[in-house]
């Protein structure tokens, strides 16, 4: 394996950091039942509770998965390398998804395809962020397989 390969926990902290971070933002959300927070100029402040306990506890589910994740990478377990590929993909998914209903609720006297369209070009462009995401993702291979030569 060459030098250029090695990718030491130095490098994967940014990694480790942010799943961590997100994580226990998930759970402190679930335990206030605070959903969300916003600030703006001249307005205040504006808190948003979770509407329900479902709520709730969806987002300590969130906050658990996102320490496991922190976890293993830390522990630098292989299945987690491969996993985020498919965390990727599914991520992109709902948000498309989630952007065409939400657009569709919002503005209902819009024609479909003028919402599907919308869907579809901020799809494009949540892909190319995704995407550049990934490459850096795969770019952490040598950290998790690091007897692997890159072929």
């Amino acid at each position: 394996m060459s030098q250029f390969n090695r990718t030491p926990l130095k490098q994967m902290k940014r990694w480790i950091f942010f799943f961590t971070f997100l994580g226990v933002l998930a759970l402190a959300s679930a335990i206030s039942g605070i959903s969300q927070f916003r600030a703006e100029l001249g307005r205040g402040t504006s808190i948003s509770m979770h509407p329900n306990l479902l709520s709730r506890a969806f987002a300590a589910g969130e906050g658990i998965v996102l320490l496991v994740i922190a976890w293993a990478i830390y522990r630098r377990k292989a299945w987690i390398w491969r996993s985020l590929f498919y965390f990727f993909g599914v991520a992109w998914l709902y948000s498309v998804i989630a952007i065409y209903f939400q657009m569709a609720q919002q503005y209902p006297a819009q024609p479909q395809s003028q919402t599907l369209i919308f869907a579809g070009v901020v799809g494009l462009l949540i892909a190319l962020v995704g995407g550049y995401w990934g490459y850096q993702w795969y770019k952490q291979k040598a950290y998790f397989f690091p007897d692997d030569d890159g072929g």
